[in-house]
Order: structure tokens, then sequence, then C-alpha cells
């Protein structure tokens, strides 16, 4: 545009501003950073100074200026910078991208509102809302008087740009979950053409329809919407459908232009225009003819013959007469805590054979977990650190070499933590829940899983009966980006590091036993301390039967104790544990002090200094007998009592405080003995509550000793399991182990963020289903991992890793608590290997589970991975392309856990119904096709993973797919599933499921998340490798490849 310098300069530094403040803007040319510069807001005009780090302007004039007019402002990321935006621009011939950054995400919120609202553009789109307000309100056009003269006429530059702005706010709205609001009018549109002119070739065109829309007659015309290409048809049906919201930028006064264009010749540069037609939005609402659609004759300028017609079928509908079931998408406060953002919808009308029209709605949204799921993984993980360490420091004084060894672990303790602290600090600094396919090897968001959506389909057929729901979580497969791939992936690293720790080891490591006895030992060590409490409570109340129960469960306890104490590893781990002290024994009368507790254990009778001297049979031998000693004691107070009330009889009273002999008897048959006198002889004495005192006095000091054993017996076992963990963590190399722990941890975070956003979805719709219910309790959660990685170069490793991350699901367990708000969180606890998901639902959600999990029962979850390459990702992979022995091993691992899981499915539900009996009869059949269609053909097999997915849906199991970056594959791959179930389910007409196809992967959503990733509507494929895929992988022409959108 032509300005005046002085004048644009002078206008710069006049008093007062709309926004000003201290930004950073990267240089123009390449390789120039980030420098600061003093930004004001002006108007539709962005004037920027030169100014230092404390923001004080260094320059009186401004350095350059933008006028805001047609331009894009965004949100990306930055490999090393944070609160980073963009202001894009795009002219007819060349496009410019000014790259911004703030100290915080609220300046750059607030600035980037600023921006958007700044333009003639952004007035003007709410000069017509204020418009259509009044127009309803008083039916006059308030702006009807202002003659032309007045009003404000704009450069060509400035009226494109704003018909620009103005067509992606309409199409934003009419693909928008805007249009779904209750009490909103929508009108959606189907459209045919008949009898268009054959090409110049003589062959018939291959035509695409673009509609537009202009509220008044001077208005420019905004482009609203396109249907899809349908190839080789005069009269061709296009299936995707144009929505209107009648209230934005649309009214019944609001005109339509229909253009119709032949895309046949593909060597021209531009389509060929064929013909247009227009018509008032009313005039399609209002419909005179017999079978309701309204026909156009198609006219081109300067052309005398016909150009045939156009024919549309206009369906008004309102959202809130529509019956549909409960979604996590659509119910804020009486279902679930939203997981869906940023919806994305396409509309379809198809026909099927018993000629009713089927609806179908395709939306794509963000999954709104990505962020929270990672953060409670990271606390989780963080919590776990500092309670190893804690563990590692309790372990007591060592000799040299397991000391240095210690100092070598906690080290590497330290540094995870700091990993995940740090990670938690990028996460929290986030204010978006999606990361782009750009933003793989960005290291504050590695954590996140990639490009997470939730692809939903909904199916209506008819006018009243119910809509039905199929959802797929798809996301990138989760792999370690930033690490890289040259050691190749988690599986292969793994094996490795077979005799490494529980992390790394699997589910039945020695580690894993190890903590398991732990978790049992305080178990233990916990009842036994709340039994002591009991007793004294009851003694004090004269509460038989209740010190009569503690009793019981004091000797129970530590008869299990003692058990454990005499198995595998606790007693190989007392010989190691001993060997690593340097001391000999001393002992001590008084209780150490806090900080030597660690080093100093009660062995029954005395303190003793844990050292090499310590002996368990000793510890055991005293147990034994102060438990004895127990008897006795209540022998005494017995006899005394019955000397005042009870009759001398040869009961038990007057046997043998043990019933037998202490040195020559088996332990667990004094211990049983134990147990059964203290029972009867507790529970006789105090049917004389006269004389509790004397009883009192001499029982509790009996009790105390008993447990303070128990509890010195606890803390060396617990030391000694503890040193036995530090063992087998230091029998791998540090830095490879620390490689490999955070390498998981990040895989890890990834899938689980997937595994509970598809568990969710699951749930919202499934709820009300007595078999979905009964199942979780029984049977367990069904998760379907599909994989669309190849086999070569780094996807392997990728492969390899998403393996592992799969498999480490089956440690994962879900809880479902109340929520009290929409700010619940969800939280996770445990620990690597056992990992439990805290998952709040709304209270009407809750109350509809059964009973076992509203008291707080745990969800199992069975992760099933299948995979197939069917599409190469590089030249050099198309030579080798097919199966490999890695993916035969992961698709013969899959195929058992689902083999089995239908087992588990048909033990528990087969005779809920006769319903269910022959449900579970097809689907055995269909596991058998499953079966038998892996043995036939091992790659490239669709129809594989076709079956697959059948057998997931009739078992209610979650569908989660993958490839890369969950774009370009990942969208074949659910397209045709999404066709595969209309086509399967609905009995479309014959010969159209190619064209449903092609509409859905051409007009649907996910040409919009290619988009969103990669700023083009295009999938990246090359014609090489789509002569090696599948020909139901195949996008329809002009959809893919690397030409400008």
């Amino acid at each position: 545009m032509k300005y005046n310098e002085k004048e644009l300069a002078a206008l710069a530094c006049e008093g007062g501003s709309d926004k000003e403040g201290l930004l950073y803007k990267k240089g123009g040319q390449k390789g120039q950073g980030y420098q600061p510069r003093w930004f004001r807001l002006k108007g539709n005009l962005l004037f920027y100074f030169k100014a230092n780090e404390k923001g004080v302007m260094t320059s009186s004039e401004p350095q350059g200026a933008l006028v805001l007019e047609g331009c894009r402002v965004e949100k990306f990321v930055h490999h090393a910078r944070k609160h980073c935006f963009s202001v894009g621009f795009e002219d007819d011939d060349a496009s410019r991208v000014y790259y911004l950054s703030g100290q915080n995400d609220e300046e750059v919120v607030s600035w980037m509102d600023a921006i958007k609202k700044a333009s003639y553009e952004y007035m003007r789109s709410c000069l017509y809302e204020l418009q259509h307000k009044i127009m309803t309100m008083t039916g006059e056009d308030p702006l009807a008087a202002i003659q032309d003269d007045f009003k404000p006429e704009f450069s060509p530059k400035i009226k494109r740009a704003v018909a620009r702005t103005m067509q992606r706010n309409s199409a934003l709205v009419a693909n928008s979950a805007f249009s779904s609001q209750d009490g909103v009018p929508t009108i959606e549109l189907s459209v045919a053409c008949l009898s268009l002119p054959k090409t110049a070739s003589g062959q018939d065109p291959s035509t695409f329809v673009i509609t537009s829309t202009r509220r008044t007659p001077s208005a420019a015309w905004m482009v609203h919407s396109r249907t899809e290409i349908i190839e080789d048809a005069i009269s061709p049906e296009f299936f995707a459908s144009i929505s209107l919201v009648v209230g934005f930028n649309v009214s019944l006064t609001t005109r339509m232009k229909f253009a119709v264009f032949d895309v046949k010749d593909r060597d021209a540069d531009k389509p060929l225009f064929l013909g247009d037609a227009e018509c008032e939005v009313r005039d399609l609402v209002s419909v005179n003819s017999s079978d309701g659609l309204v026909r156009l004759e198609l006219r081109k300028e300067g052309c005398a013959h016909s150009q045939g017609s156009i024919v549309i079928a206009a369906y008004q509908t309102e959202a809130s007469s529509r019956k549909h079931s409960a979604t996590p998408f659509e119910i804020r406060g009486d279902s679930l805590i939203p997981v869906m953002d940023n919806i994305t919808c396409a509309k379809y009308r198809l026909p099927t054979r018993s000629k009713e029209t089927l609806k179908v709605v395709e939306e794509l949204g963000e999954g709104l977990l990505a962020l929270q799921v990672p953060l409670a993984f990271l606390k989780m993980l963080s919590a776990v650190e500092q309670q190893r360490t804690a563990d590692l420091y309790e372990v007591g004084e060592l000799n040299v070499h397991w000391e240095n060894a210690r100092q070598e672990l906690l080290r590497n303790h330290f540094l995870t933590l700091g990993q995940c602290q740090g990670a938690i600090s990028d996460l929290q600094q986030k204010v978006s829940c999606f990361k782009s396919s750009t933003a793989k090897r960005d290291r504050t968001v590695e954590y996140m899983a990639t490009n997470l959506h939730i692809q939903r389909m909904k199916v209506i057929r008819g006018t009243r009966t119910p809509e039905i729901a199929y959802q797929c979580v798809t996301f990138g497969a989760p792999a370690s980006h930033c690490q890289g791939f040259r050691q190749g992936g988690l599986k292969r690293m793994l094996a490795d590091l077979r005799s490494s720790p529980s992390f790394v080891a699997g589910r039945d490591s020695p580690a894993m036993a190890v903590n398991e006895i732990l978790g049992k030992v305080e178990d233990i060590k916990k009842s036994i301390s709340e039994m002591n409490i009991q007793i004294y409570s009851s003694a004090a109340n004269y509460a038989t039967a209740s010190i009569s129960s503690a009793a019981t469960q004091i000797s129970t306890k530590v008869q299990t104790l003692m058990q454990i104490c005499q198995r595998e590893p606790v007693k190989s781990s007392f010989s190691g544990f001993k060997s690593a002290l340097n001391r000999g024994g001393s002992v001590r009368e008084d209780a150490p002090s806090a900080s030597q507790q660690s080093d100093w254990v009660w062995n029954g009778s005395e303190y003793v200094q844990i050292s090499s001297t310590w002996n368990l049979e000793t510890t055991l031998e005293k147990l034994v007998a102060q438990l004895a000693k127990l008897v006795q004691v209540v022998d005494g107070v017995s006899a005394r009592l019955q000397e005042d009330a009870i009759p001398h009889s040869s009961s038990i009273w007057h046997q043998t405080p043990s019933g037998l002999p202490i040195d020559s008897s088996p332990r667990s048959i004094r211990l049983s003995s134990f147990k059964k006198q203290v029972v009867s002889r507790v529970s006789s004495v105090l049917q004389n509550t006269s004389q509790v005192a004397c009883w009192t006095e001499r029982l509790i000091p009996v009790v105390r000793r008993i447990t303070r054993t128990v509890n010195g017996l606890c803390q060396m076992v617990t030391q000694s399991l503890r040193f036995h963990l530090l063992e087998l963590d230091a029998a791998v190399p540090s830095s490879q182990l620390q490689s490999v722990k955070l390498r998981k941890d990040i895989v890890v975070s990834q899938a689980l963020t997937a595994l509970v956003t598809a568990f969710h979805c699951m749930l919202s719709s499934k709820v009300q289903s007595n078999v979905f219910c009964h199942q979780l309790t029984e049977v367990g959660f069904l998760a379907y991992f599909e994989c669309l990685l190849n086999t070569q170069g780094n996807e392997k490793a990728m492969l390899e890793d998403m393996y592992v991350a799969v498999q480490e699901m089956g440690n994962v367990s879900l809880k479902l608590v109340a929520a009290h708000s929409e700010d619940d969180h969800l939280v996770i606890s445990g620990s690597r290997t056992a990992i439990v998901v805290e998952l709040p639902v709304s209270r009407f959600i809750f109350e509809m589970l059964p009973m076992p999990l509203q008291w707080g029962g745990l969800i199992s979850v069975i992760p099933v991975l299948l995979t197939q390459a069917v599409i190469p990702q590089q030249l050099q992979d198309v030579t080798a392309f097919g199966s490999s022995p890695l993916q035969d091993e992961i698709n013969t691992e899959g195929l058992a856990v689902l083999l089995q899981y239908f087992e588990d499915y048909r033990r528990a539900l087969g005779g809920t119904s006769a319903q269910v009996s022959l449900e579970i009869s097809a689907l055995a059949e269909l596991i058998g096709r499953l079966q038998a269609s892996y043995q036939t053909q091992k790659s490239k097999n669709v129809d594989f993973f076709t079956k697959a997915q059948q057998v997931c849906r009739w078992m209610n199991g979650a569908r989660l797919t993958s490839c890369k970056s969950a774009k370009d594959r990942t969208a074949m791959a659910v397209t045709y599933e999404m066709c595969m179930i209309l086509g399967n389910e609905y009995d479309l007409l014959p010969g159209i499921f190619q064209q449903a196809l092609n509409a859905v992967r051409s007009r649907g959503t996910r040409l919009e998340n290619c988009f969103k990733n990669l700023g083009v509507r295009k999938y990246k494929f090359t014609s090489l490798q789509l002569k090696c895929a599948p020909k139901q992988y195949i996008p329809p022409e002009r959809t893919y490849g690397k030409a400008k959108d």
C-alpha cells in the first residue's frame, strides 16, 4: 500500500494507543535471533520501535509498521523460546510471517486478542452481527438508509483480505460444534447436478461445487464451502453436505451462489468453470415442489447452450429436537468432565437400499487430557523418585563398595527427579492441550501425546431413531523422538538389560516381587499397630469381644510375617545385607535417636546394632517366647479370677502356659496353639470385669513388647529388601539405566494419555449398558491399539517403543471417583509397575456404576497391539517393504491376548442373556476368521485390521490408531473403517462405497487435521509410496502431494 512515511511516523509517535508493550521479534534475515522491540497498537496499525532488554525505546521513530488486515494470528512452538506467536499475511503472489514472543502466556494471549480485534474485517463482522440482530427484532435493515456515497470504499487488496478472513470465519462456524448447540437452527444442504456438459474431448467431467454467500447486493461474495470431487459423471450426486447456521453471517435474505467446476484436465492451471446459479436462503427453506427439491439452471456468461442444472435438498434441523446418547462432547454438568475441544465437523447424506437417507456427522476434536495426564504422571514419578531416595538412605550404614554404589544411584534418582520437576514446570506453562506433529522433538512437550484427537462418527437413520456413535482415538505412535533412534527402540534396549530392576525387567521381575513383599510387610506392621490401639481402648472400656478379636488378628499377622521371613527372596536378602555391613554388633538398652533408627533394631529383648552378627532365628525364637509370655500373663490373671468367682476344674486353665514344649515343638504348631490359647483365655478372663485393672497392668506391657519385636523384625526385613533392590539397580551401568528409564517414562506417558482418553469416551457412551459395566468389573477394559508403522529405519525403533509402551498399559488400573466440579482433575498414584488412575466422573454417571466400582474397585486394563506396514514412509523402504519378524512377533502376541480376553469374556458374560449368548457365538466365528485372515496374508493385510476392529467393537473395547504422526496413514485407516461400518451395518447402496470414501477423505475432518499440523490440506504421500499401498488406503486424486493447498 502507498503511504507517507513522515505522516505515518508522526501518527506512531502521537500520544495514546490501544495497546503497547515490550515483545521480542525475530529478524527477517536467515540466522537472526529474537530482538527486543517496543510495539504500539493504534487502530489497525501495529508499529514497532527499537528497544533494549529493560523495555526502554532506543529510537524515536518506528522501525516498521504492520497493517492488520487479512492477517492470521496463531501460537507456535519454538525449540528454544517460550511464549511465541506469529502474525501472518497472505497476498495473491506472496506471503510473510512475523514471529514474536512475550514474557508469559497471559501477555501473549492479550496481544493476540488485541491484534485479532484491531482489523476492519473484525469490526465489519461485528457490524453484520448487530445488523442481523436489529433486523430480527424490527424487521428492517438499519443500514438501508445509508446512501452508497457515504459507504466506505476499500482497495481490492483490502477487500480480498476481508473476504479471506470472512471465509475462514464462516468455514469455522460451519465446521464447528457451534452448529450443534441447543436451540440454534441449522440448514443443511445436499447438492446434485444434472446433465452437465461433456469435456472438449467428449469425456464425462470430474466436478465439484463451491458455495458462496453475500449478505447485501453491494457486498463481495464470500466462499462458504465446497463439495468433494466426483470423477467421470455428468449427473454427480455429492455426499458432503453444506451447513448454514442461521444467525451467524447468514439470514433468510442472504443470497447463495452455487458454482460448478470441472477438473478433468489435470494439466490446467485452474479448474474449468462450467456455470453457476443463485438463490436466497429462504428459497431453499420454503420449497413449493412436490419432491421438496430446488432446481436451478446453471448459467455461464457468453454461453448460449444449456450447462445443465443443479438440484438442492434443504433440511432444517434444531439440535434440541434430536435424541442423542450421552457423550462427553455435548453433556457437561450431567455427565463427564469434558475431554474434547476445538471440534471440527463434517456432514454427509448417503443413500441406502431401503431408500432412507443416512445422515452421517463426522467430528474430530482435540483431547483435553493431553496435558492433564502427563502432568499427573510426572507428579507420580516425582513421588516415586523421592520415596526411592528415602529408601536408599534408610538402608543404613554400608561398607565402602556398597556406599559408593548407593551414592551413584542417589545421583541418578536426583537427576530423574530434576528432569520430572523441569518437565512439570514446562507443561504448566503451556496453554494449549494440542501438540502438533512438528513438535515431536520439542523437549518441553515430550511427555505429551502427539496430535491426539478423538475421531467420532454419528450415524442417524430416519427422524425418530437415536444417533449411534462410533469413536476412535488417534495419536502419534508413542516414541522418544528427542532421544533419537540410533540405538534402536525400547524393545531392543530392554533385551540388553534382562537382569535389570523392575522398570526394565517386566511384570515377573525379582524387583517387582520384592516390592510386593515390602507392601505386605508394611501392611502387617500397620495392622498390628491398629490392633494395639484397639486392645488399649477395649481394655479401658471392658470390651471383651473386641480384645479377643484384636488378639486373634495379632497372632495371625505375626504368623504371616514369620512365614514371609522364611521365603525367598527375603531369606537370601538377609545374607546379602549382612555381608554389606562392615561393623560388629553392639547392644544398648535405651531407644536410639531418630537419626540412628536405621542402624539399630529391637531383637526381642534389647536394641542391637544391625551388623553381620544379627541373627534371624534368634529374633524369631524371642518372638515366639513373647507370645508364650502373653499366654502366661493371661493364665495368671485368670487363676486369680477363678479363686474368687470361677470353680476349679481340669479345663485349659490347668494346662502348661504354652501347651507344648517351646524348644521341641515346630514353630507353626506352637503359633497355632498360642493363638487358640490367647483367644480362649482372654475371652474367659474378661467375663468378670471387676478385677480388670490388675489384668490390664500386666497384659499391656507384654503386648507392647511383642509390637516392638515385630517392628524390629519388619525393619530388618525392609532394610534387607531395600538393599536387595540396591543390588539389582547397581548391576546395570548407570548411564544405560538412566537412558532407558527416561525413554520408557516418555513413551508410557504418551500411551497412558491416549488410553485414559479412550476409556473416558467409552464410559460416556456405554455406561448405561449392563453388559459393559459387568464386563469392567469381571473381565477388565479392552484397549485395542492399531499401529501402521513400518519395520525399517527409524520407524522400526518407533514400533519397538510403542510395543513396550502398550505392554506397560497392562500395569494400569482405573478407578472412578465422584467429581465435585468440572475443575476436578484426575490423579495418578502408585509406581512404574502399578499405576492407578483416579478418574473423576459426575454424580450422574457415578451412581449408574456397579456397586463394586462405586466402592473403589479397580478396573484392570488389557492392552492389545496389532500392526501392519501398509505404506512405506521413505523411498529406500519400498524395496524391503512388507512383513518382518518383529511385526509377526507383535501380531502373534496380540492375537493371543485378544483370544484370552475373549475366553474370559465368554466365561463371565456367556449366561447373562440369550442375546449375549448369540453374540458370543457369532463373535467366536469372527475370531476364527480373524486368525485365518492373518495366516493367509501377513503383509499389507487390511482385512486383518477390519476383522480385528469388528471383534473389538463387539467386545466393547476402545479403539486407538497410530502411525508416525497420526496424520496421513492414520487418516486412511480411520476413514476406511468409518465407511466399512456404514457399508456393513447400514446397507448403503451398492456401488457408492468408493464415492463415500472419497468424500470423507477429500472433504472430511482428516484434511483439516493435516492443515492444523502442517498448514497444508494435503496428505503427505508421494506417487511412489502409493504404488506400494493397498488400494483401500489410496486417497483421492488431488488430495495428496507437496503442492500448495
